[in-house]
């Protein structure tokens, strides 16, 4: 059987041509796997992100609720007098801290004493506490306070 030179033409043309395709097809599928890879890894990494950024939002929402509860504690204590309340005079004592110790504070802000733990060393919520400062009217509580941050 012999064909015509205009058939084999069309034969090497088509022949050339699914050679190109299928090229083509072989590039993309393997560059597919490398796009999927990497926004795969991206996906992943955003997530990661978010959980670390959930876990902060969390600890601020933590540190607001302590901030809340010293000021309702702060409050109670004023509205029951505090500690010198035969003398009329209440004593606010304020924890926070001071060249990177804790430092007390009276009502006014002057320094009252020191306590010699690094502030670096404790938690993060007590960091965070003591970074707004820490209210209390109480020798008790304050005695407390400097025990547990101690």
């Amino acid at each position: 059987m012999k064909i015509s030179k205009g058939a084999f033409y069309s034969l090497l043309i088509i022949s050339l041509t699914s050679f190109v395709l299928i090229g083509i097809l072989a590039f993309a599928v393997s560059h597919f796997n490398e796009i999927y890879d990497r926004l795969y890894n991206m996906y992943n990494d955003l997530n990661n992100r978010f959980s670390d950024i959930n876990a902060s939002l969390d600890s601020v929402n933590n540190s607001i609720d302590s901030f809340e509860n010293s000021i309702d504690s702060f409050e109670n204590s004023i509205d029951n007098g505090g500690d010198n309340q035969g003398s009329g005079e209440k004593t606010v004592y304020i924890l926070k801290e001071y060249n990177g110790i804790i430092g007390v504070f009276d009502e006014r802000g002057n320094l009252m004493k020191t306590i010699n733990t690094a502030v670096s060393s404790l938690s993060a919520q007590d960091r965070e506490q003591l970074t707004h400062g820490i209210i209390t009217t109480s020798n008790e509580e304050l005695a407390g306070l400097i025990e547990d941050l101690s």
